[in-house]
C-alpha cells in the first residue's frame, strides 16, 4: 500500500500494490521422472544437459514441488562464524593451473554491484590465462536428508560459453551426472533443475561441481536448493473459496476526488505469459474489460512504471514486467477509456529503482551530472509527450522511486536535486503544451524512521525542488502499523 502526502492542500492517495511479477529469470525445465535411490547396486545416469536422464524411473504422480531448507546458506549470504570473510564455508573448493601470471584464475563470493537481475551475494569462478584452462572442484554433502523425491535447483550465469564443468548428484549408490550448459553472458541468469531423484530411506547428498574451466571463461552460482516433491495421488477437486474473515468498515461521506489507485504495472506481461481474468460471474474478461471492472469497483486512479530499457543486448527482458514506455502507453490507454486517471512513475533506471539500488539506465552510465540532467529533462518530456498524444489521461508524474538518498546514480543532495528539477521541468513543459493540470511527484520510503521525512523535507527546500506531491512507500509488513 501507498500513502501520498500532500504538499499543497489535503490530497491523500492510497494506492494498492496489485498483480504478481512476471518471472524475471529463464528457467530450464526437467521431466519429473525419478531414480530411485534404496542402497542397492549402484547406477550412474549421464547425459548432455540439465534435463537428460534416459530412463524413466519411479512415477511420481501428480507432485508439486516445494523448496527445502537442507541446502544452508545455499544463496552465500550468510559468513562463517569463524571467518566473516569466507560465504562458502560449506563448501570444499580447489582450483589449480598454471597461475604464473597475476590474478590468473581463482573462486571468490561477490556482490555484482552493477548487475540488474541477481542483485544479492553470489559465487564466482574464473580462468583468466588465454591459453591454459584450470581444474576446478567445489563439493558439499547434506547429511540427514529425509526421505522422498528431490530435485536440485541453482543459477548461473557466465561469459557466453561453455564453462567446461560437470554437475555430479550422488545419493548411496546412485551418481547422476550431467555438463552444465553454455552460458549466455553477463546479466544473464539461468535456473537449471537436475532430474528427479528418490531416496527410500533418510541419507546424504552429496553435490559436485567439477572440471577443467576454460580459457579466459568466469561463471557465477547463487541460490542451491534441494526441492522436495509432494505427491497426491488423489484426484484433482473443485477448489471453493476460503472466507478469510477479514471485514473492512467503508469510510464514509468520502469526497468525490479521493483518489482510490492500483499498480497494474505487470499486466501486460502476465497476459503475454497466458494469465487470463475474470468478472465476478466467472466470465472471461478481454483488456479493456479488465479496466472497466477496476473503474467499476471504484479504482479511479491506475500507476504504471516506467523503466527506459528493460532490455540485454539480444531483446531479452528483465522481468518484473518488462516495463517500457510502449507498455505504458498500452496500459494507459486502457484506463483511460474506463475513465481512470494514469500516475506514471519514472524510475530513471532500466530496472527497479529503490532505495538499496539507483541505478542510473546503461545508456547513461557514463555521463556527467550536467549531461545526465539534461537526459532526465529531455527524456521526461519525449516520454510524457508521447503518453498524452496517445490520449492517456495523466493526472500525475512520479519523477523517481523511492528516492531515498540517491537517484538516477547519483547520491549527493545537491545532484539529487538537479534530477528531481529536471523532471518537474519537463513534467510542467509538456503540460503547458498540452493545456493539462499535471501534478509532480517526488517519492520516498520507509516512513517508520522517525525524522526520516523532515530531513528530506528540508533538504527538498533548501535546494529549491518544485514538487506538488511528497509520496511515501508504505508496506505493513515491513513499515508497522
Amino acid at each position: 500500500m501507498k500513502r501520498k502526502l500532500a504538499k499543497k492542500g489535503a490530497l491523500c492517495f492510497v494506492l494498492s500494490m496489485a498483480l504478481i511479477l512476471g518471472a524475471a529469470w529463464p528457467v530450464q525445465q526437467a521431466r519429473a521422472d525419478a531414480q530411485t535411490v534404496s542402497g542397492g547396486d549402484g547406477q550412474t545416469v549421464s547425459g548432455g544437459d540439465m534435463s537428460a536422464l534416459d530412463e524413466s524411473g519411479s512415477d511420481t504422480g501428480t507432485a508439486s514441488w516445494t523448496s527445502t531448507q537442507l541446502i544452508t546458506n545455499g544463496d552465500f549470504e550468510t559468513p562463517d562464524s569463524n571467518e566473516a570473510w569466507n560465504y562458502a564455508s560449506e563448501w570444499t573448493l580447489s582450483i589449480s593451473g598454471d597461475n604464473s601470471g597475476e590474478n590468473l584464475y581463482g573462486y571468490n563470493t561477490k556482490i555484482d554491484g552493477n548487475g540488474a537481475i541477481n542483485t544479492s551475494r553470489i559465487f564466482n569462478y574464473y580462468n583468466n590465462s588465454t591459453t591454459q584452462t584450470a581444474a576446478f572442484s567445489m563439493e558439499r554433502t547434506i547429511e540427514n536428508v529425509p526421505a522422498g523425491t528431490y530435485k536440485l535447483c541453482f543459477d548461473q550465469e557466465g561469459a557466453a560459453a561453455t564453462s567446461g564443468l560437470s554437475l555430479s548428484v550422488t545419493c548411496g549408490q546412485t551418481n547422476l551426472q550431467m555438463d552444465l550448459p553454455a552460458t549466455a553472458g553477463w546479466n544473464v541468469w539461468a535456473q537449471l533443475e537436475t532430474e528427479a531423484f528418490t531416496l527410500t530411506e533418510a541419507g546424504s547428498v552429496t553435490i559436485s561441481l567439477s572440471g577443467d574451466i576454460a580459457c579466459g571463461y568466469w561463471g557465477d552460482f547463487d541460490n542451491f536448493v534441494l526441492m522436495k516433491a509432494q505427491e497426491s495421488t488423489q484426484p484433482e477437486e473443485d477448489v471453493e473459496p476460503v472466507d478469510a474473515g477479514i471485514y473492512v468498515e467503508r469510510v464514509a461521506n468520502l469526497p468525490d476526488d479521493f483518489i482510490s489507485g492500483m499498480d497494474v504495472s505487470s499486466y501486460v506481461s502476465l497476459r503475454q505469459s497466458g494469465v487470463t481474468f475474470y468478472d465476478f460471474e466467472g466470465e472471461v474478461l478481454d483488456d479493456q474489460g479488465f479496466f472497466d471492472l477496476l473503474a467499476d469497483c471504484g479504482v479511479n486512479y491506475i500507476r504504471v512504471r516506467v523503466w527506459n530499457d528493460p532490455y540485454d543486448a539480444d531483446g531479452n527482458g528483465y522481468g518484473g514486467g518488462n516495463n517500457d514506455l510502449d507498455k505504458a502507453v498500452t496500459i494507459g490507454k486502457w484506463a483511460t477509456e474506463a475513465g481512470m486517471k494514469v500516475l506514471v512513475d519514472f524510475h530513471y533506471s532500466d530496472f527497479w529503482a529503490d532505495p538499496a539500488k539507483q541505478k542510473e539506465p546503461k545508456e547513461w552510465a557514463e555521463m556527467a551530472i550536467d549531461e545526465k540532467v539534461q537526459k532526465v529533462e529531455e527524456y521526461t518530456n519525449e516520454s510524457l509527450i508521447t503518453l498524452l498524444e496517445a490520449g492517456v489521461n495523466v493526472g500525475m508524474v512520479q519523477v523517481g522511486n523511492e528516492t531515498n538518498g540517491q537517484i538516477c546514480g547519483e547520491s549527493e543532495w545537491e545532484n539529487m536535486a538537479r534530477i528531481f528539477n529536471a523532471g518537474s521541468a519537463a513534467v510542467r513543459s509538456a503540460a503547458k503544451d498540452k493545456g493539462k493540470e499535471i501534478s509532480v511527484v517526488l517519492h520516498f520510503a520507509n516512513p517508520e524512521t522517525s525524522g526520516r521525512y523532515a530531513e528530506y523535507a528540508r533538504n527538498l527546500n533548501d535546494y529549491n525542488v518544485d514538487y506538488d506531491i511528497f509520496a511515501s512507500s508504505y508496506y505493513p509488513y515491513w513499515h508497522g502499523t
